[in-house]
């Protein structure tokens, strides 16, 4: 009865050992630098420190928490986040704490002995080392960074969390996305991440990410320079999942790109410019969505063409281009103007909203001085449903004029004016 039941018991917390991730307390080891718990460990990871030890019987502590790069390498080591130790012990002991440890800890980031390497993740096949260091005296162990305070704050709770950010990220940017697609992004996360946010790829992955420095980061595993060229203006914090996946909706061909979790992925269409911005590298990008107008200005060349620019968008947002450009104005003075300085306003029915005749209006336009506040309202006069001409003037300077359809428009743009400044 005695034998069944510490059988039972042994059974039980096998079970439990897999499945615990000793997460919690200490900090999460997202960034450089100890850990609270022994050897500068993190207390997640000392408790697997602890457990090996009570499990495999006469063992040496070989190291934790040091600030230093891999060896050979100019990555930093996860040593140096407080997520990694190394254990030794007799040949046999190492080896089996090697695999027990690759079989059974969840939250395993990678296992290293022996010239073999296993993960990321547990349950990983070994596969050969390359690294400068064959960890032959010691088994390396090391972890996935816990919780994590990005915009998600999904850090470790599995990719199925991310479910309502998938969504709210395409709605964002405008994608429709169907349930299958939804389901394949969730799959890619589970693989890149398994939803965590805040993991970085560990430096001793023989890739071409690990050899220039490069490494992908987050929740779809974006390396930097890529990021940064997808990322949406005001999400730039590759360690945010909820701008990781604004930056995967930025490409233009996110759906051919979806290997929905079968191998790993990397975005190839163009940026998207719906919304502007400002371009500082070269790359692809997609402008004019929806047959949209769109200006694109360079700033460190073809000066004369990018002013030519300039002086067009002023003109199409509605700005007198010619005051604007030679000194008379300065932009800043022209919107405080618009909101502190006297404003006069002038109707007239014009023949043609297509082509209004400014030369006749002159001598209708009121000029008041600055302390003075008149109406910026044009008298109706019984023209509600008839062009109108709209002279603004500032302290007796014309700078601004408009034609509108109605006077149902003209308000409308008013109104819109009054919003914006």
């Amino acid at each position: 009865m005695k034998k069944a039941k510490d059988s039972t018991v042994g059974f039980i917390k096998s079970k439990l050992d897999e499945y615990m991730s000793f997460s919690g307390g200490g900090g999460d080891g997202s960034t450089v630098g100890p850990g609270s718990g022994y050897g500068g460990m993190h207390p997640y990871v000392e408790a697997w420190y602890k457990k090996l030890k009570d499990k495999f019987g006469p063992t040496k502590f070989m190291g934790g928490y040091n600030n230093r790069n891999v060896r050979g390498g100019s990555s930093k080591s996860m040593h140096a986040y407080g997520r990694a130790f190394d254990i030794g012990g007799s040949a046999k002991t190492m080896s089996q704490i090697a695999e027990w440890a690759r079989k059974h800890i969840n939250n395993l980031q990678y296992a290293i002995y022996n010239r073999r390497i296993a993960g990321p993740g547990m349950g990983k096949p070994w596969r050969h080392y390359s690294g400068v260091n064959p960890h032959t005296d010691h088994v390396h162990l090391d972890f996935m960074a816990q919780g994590g305070g990005g915009a998600g704050g999904k850090s470790g709770k599995g990719a199925e969390a991310w479910r309502g950010t998938i969504l709210k990220a395409a709605a964002k940017m405008k994608e429709k996305v169907t349930p299958a697609e939804v389901n394949g992004i969730i799959a890619q996360i589970h693989r890149e991440s398994k939803g965590n946010e805040r993991i970085t790829q560990d430096p001793r992955v023989n890739d071409i990410n690990a050899r220039t420095g490069n490494l992908a980061k987050g929740l779809l595993q974006y390396v930097g320079s890529t990021f940064r060229n997808y990322s949406v203006k005001g999400h730039s914090n590759i360690f945010s999942g909820y701008d990781q996946l604004l930056a995967f909706f930025n490409n233009t061909k996110w759906r051919k790109d979806l290997p929905y979790g079968r191998r790993g992925w990397g975005p190839t269409g163009k940026r998207k410019y719906e919304r502007g911005g400002i371009i500082n590298y070269e790359h692809d990008a997609t402008v004019g969505e929806g047959g949209k107008r769109e200006v694109i200005i360079p700033l460190e060349q073809f000066r004369a063409r990018a002013l030519q620019l300039f002086r067009y968008v002023g003109e199409q947002l509605g700005f007198d281009m010619d005051m604007l450009m030679d000194g008379r104005l300065s932009l800043s003075s022209l919107l405080q103007g618009l909101t502190n300085n006297a404003v006069s306003a002038i109707t007239t029915p014009a023949p043609s909203f297509a082509a209004a005749d400014y030369a006749n209006t002159t001598n209708l336009v009121k000029s008041y001085p600055a302390n003075e506040k008149p109406s910026q309202t044009p008298e109706r006069d019984n023209q509600d449903d008839k062009p109108i001409l709209v002279e603004l003037n500032i302290d007796g300077k014309s700078f601004a004029k408009a034609t509108y359809k109605a006077r149902k428009e003209y308000d409308s743009k008013r109104d819109d004016v009054k919003k914006r400044f």
